[in-house]
């Protein structure tokens, strides 16, 4: 009888013969290699955002830039102009020795163009006026903020970008000024 001879195959490694086994290995492996790799860019990305890091407390706060001092009007149509209609207000009854002066330094101007509003408030030192426009029969606060009055005098300016009629009214005693009225082209 022949004798048997072993097979052996020159060249083969042992994890050649177990493929599924190899092929495991190698998914584990890069599975870890992932991981790292994952992990190291959420460290870095919550340290270079800000989001990590420190302990929770009350008084953390985020850095949001604060809006500018100055909120103007989209470009609209002008609203159809009405006839000026006296509004009554509690400066009426006030005495002659308060009142308010308002002056534009421009009453024609281009869209946005900025109006430079000042006057003068007889006995309103330390006061604060607020610039009002006229809708329709009503006066609302024009969104700037209001303005001290220091030496009986004041200066603000508006941009807009339709025509309209502005005051200002002292906001602790309901005294107005004259009324201006800024058209745009």
């Amino acid at each position: 009888m022949p004798e048997a001879c072993p097979t052996t195959v020159v060249g083969v490694q042992q994890d050649e013969r177990h493929p599924v086994i190899a092929g495991l290995a190698a998914l584990g492996g890069v599975g870890v290699i992932l991981g790292v790799v994952l992990a190291v860019v959420t460290l870095v990305s919550t340290h270079v955002f800000g989001l990590g890091g420190g302990s929770a407390s009350a008084d953390q706060s985020l850095d949001i830039p604060s809006l500018p001092a100055l909120v103007s009007h989209s470009a609209m149509p002008a609203p159809p102009s009405e006839p000026d209609v006296a509004v009554p207000t509690d400066s009426a009854s006030m005495s002659m020795s308060t009142s308010i002066t308002l002056t534009a330094d421009q009453t024609s101007v281009a869209p946005m163009q900025q109006v430079a509003l000042s006057g003068s408030y007889t006995g309103g030192d330390g006061e604060i006026v607020q610039v009002q426009e006229k809708s329709g029969r009503s006066w609302t606060n024009f969104p700037i903020p209001g303005v001290a009055v220091s030496g009986g005098q004041f200066s603000t300016y508006i941009e807009t970008g339709q025509t309209g009629t502005f005051r200002v009214i002292d906001t602790s005693t309901d005294v107005t000024s004259n009324s201006v009225t800024i058209t745009v082209q």
